[in-house]
């Protein structure tokens, strides 16, 4: 399953403060119905587990407040919380220790396993270029 994303769109760094949902034109917000909140996604996954369709669920490319957001929101509502969140990471982009991610999926905070995607860079830490 792929969820729309909660945020302004990731193509518009620095630009985020001045983003304004209700006047974008583009298609990917509009054809779903709108950004999807934290409570939609936590029943639906929720729904899955019960008939049995999913063991566990995860977040991918997201940031420590939609992390702590989700699975603050999952057991504030009796449902199951994520239980892994998929980041990129290797030695050359360690953007998910500098944003928090690290720290709020350790088991201190959420106790959210991280799974790490590209750790060899796309073959930059491979000598191929």
């Amino acid at each position: 399953l792929h969820w729309p994303q909660r945020y302004s769109p990731q193509a518009n760094w620095g630009q985020s403060l001045k983003y304004n949902i209700e006047s974008d034109e583009s298609g990917y917000w509009r054809q779903f119905g709108g950004p999807t909140t934290f409570e939609e996604l936590c029943l639906s996954m929720e729904e899955l587990i019960e008939k049995g369709k999913i063991r566990g669920w995860g977040l991918c490319n997201d940031n420590a407040y939609g992390l702590t957001a989700c699975t603050r929101t999952a057991k504030a509502l009796g449902c199951t919380p994520p239980c892994s969140i998929q980041g990129d990471f290797s030695m050359i982009d360690r953007k998910s220790e500098e944003n928090g991610v690290a720290e709020a999926a350790s088991p201190y905070n959420e106790n959210v396993g991280f799974m790490s995607y590209n750790a060899l860079a796309g073959g930059m830490l491979t000598g191929k270029y």
